[in-house]
């Protein structure tokens, strides 16, 4: 089930600030983390774990 997905005023007009490839990716990825939220979960929690074992 996909997620809603709303953005912020701010969020829009920083989008629309990019070049246009460049925010047709991010959009791409969106779309993705929407039908899917579990990819960035997973994704996230993997940065985390790298960021911790760097960090003393």
């Amino acid at each position: 089930m996909p997620y809603e997905l709303v953005y912020s005023n701010d969020a829009a007009k920083e989008l629309k600030k990019l070049d246009k490839s460049i925010a047709i990716q991010i959009l791409k990825k969106i779309e993705e983390l929407q039908e899917n939220p579990e990819i960035g979960a997973l994704l996230l929690k993997s940065v985390l774990l790298l960021k911790s074992n760097f960090c003393y």
